[in-house]
């Protein structure tokens, strides 16, 4: 019996390492080690997974993760093998890896042995890193290095503007604004649950001032647009309750749409928000906000898609544009994998995401995958990161009765 306890308090902390790994291992792209693009070090630690299943004893446990996530691998192999002789398993491998690590870290979260206040401070530590990450880059530009500093992830990039965009610990900024947006949301969302009530935006800054104070330097000084929908984003969580005060600030930013400012983040969603009132919204975006269009008009292609079509049910198969420009930019580029594996299989993927990982459709969740990730689960780390921290909100989330009970008796001690 003793050696029983000892062997599952051994495999308690196991399990804590583990899941911490893959969660950092998903909130930062070391450049010098895992490059710009498919990093061996995550495609390493994500052929690991299996092995953890099995050692765990995961692997005889039904779950939703395990269903919805390998129902909808079957049918993009399905789909993919009727639309096209030549199926992209490569690409069907790749998503794989990512069910297969989010099934340990979902079984693993749903095993009870996870505390939240390890999540929490797990969060807290990837915030501040980036924070400090983002100081440092910033310094070394000002000072005048522009040489790479590999153990930095300093590369000094310049856009055609001639503006510093500092990536943090990600591969490019874009990617550091949407992972610390859901990073710090994650903190706000566990201390919610932590506490017994949602926190504001005095509370934040008073009880957590280096990760509040970090994030909004962050989001500012990266230069990059998607850090200031990550802004409004946060600053609707601060601010659902009073709507009044979310309605004026919003009213402000559509004004604000319309004025001649000297910020580039704020001039490229000027850009946005003007062109959807052209007559040609599609060609508007990729005349005036290129970068934008490339995340936009999957939406408005995918309205517009022939629901009377097979290829947009069991989608196209392997797409064979090499031109990078004429990809990106195409009337048949969809959402998420609509365009290779159809509607069918991106239909499975949603399921999976509402299954697993977002409580309710109409929620903060719902906006950050939209505006975030295009709705889209892909195979982008910083996507299943998003996806990770969602699904431990809602295990928090569900079992907060039991979390809150727990820390009120440990109050009492203290007492």
């Amino acid at each position: 019996m003793p050696n029983q306890i000892i062997q599952d308090k051994e495999f308690s902390n196991a399990k804590n390492v583990v899941i911490c790994i893959y969660i950092v291992l998903m909130s930062v792209q070391l450049v010098a080690i895992e490059g710009f693009s498919v990093s061996p070090l995550k495609v390493l630690a994500m052929l690991l997974t299996p092995l953890f299943i099995i050692r765990f004893g995961y692997h005889m446990v039904a779950t939703d993760a395990a269903f919805y996530g390998i129902a909808n691998l079957i049918l993009m192999a399905v789909c993919a093998s009727f639309a096209s002789p030549i199926v992209a398993w490569d690409r069907i491998g790749y998503r794989a890896m990512y069910v297969f690590m989010f099934i340990l870290v979902y079984c693993i979260m749903y095993d009870g042995c996870v505390k939240l206040a390890l999540i929490k401070r797990l969060l807290v530590v990837l915030m501040i890193a980036y924070g400090v990450i983002f100081l440092i880059q910033h310094a070394l530009y000002l000072v005048g290095v522009r040489s790479q500093i590999f153990f930095l992830n300093y590369y000094a990039s310049i856009t055609m503007n001639g503006v510093f965009k500092p990536n943090g610990l990600a591969c490019e900024p874009s990617h550091s604004a949407r992972i610390i947006t859901v990073i710090y949301w994650g903190i706000l969302k566990l201390s919610e649950i932590e506490l017994g009530k949602r926190i504001s935006f005095k509370h934040a800054f008073m009880d957590m001032p280096y990760c509040s104070i970090m994030f909004f330097i962050s989001m500012i000084a990266m230069g990059s647009a998607t850090g200031m929908i990550g802004i409004l984003l946060i600053l609707l969580y601060f601010f659902n309750r009073n709507f009044i005060l979310f309605f004026i600030a919003f009213v402000g930013f559509i004004l604000m749409m319309g004025m001649e400012i000297e910020n580039t983040q704020i001039r490229r969603l000027q850009n946005v928000f003007n062109s959807f009132f052209s007559d040609d919204v599609s060609e508007t975006l990729k005349n005036k906000e290129g970068s934008g269009a490339v995340r936009i008009m999957p939406f408005i292609n995918t309205f517009k898609m022939d629901f009377f079509s097979a290829s947009t049910w069991i989608g196209q198969g392997s797409v064979s544009e090499t031109n990078f420009l004429k990809k990106v930019f195409s009337e048949s580029r969809y959402l998420g994998d609509i365009t290779s594996f159809g509607l069918i299989s991106y239909l499975t993927s949603q399921f999976f995401v509402y299954k697993c990982c977002i409580r309710k459709f109409f929620s903060i969740e719902t906006l950050l995958f939209l505006l975030l990730a295009t709705f889209s689960v892909g195979s982008v780390y910083y996507t299943w990161l998003m996806l990770m921290i969602f699904m431990i909100v809602k295990y928090f989330e569900e079992h907060k009765t039991n979390i809150i009970a727990t820390e009120s008796i440990k109050t009492h001690e203290k007492e």
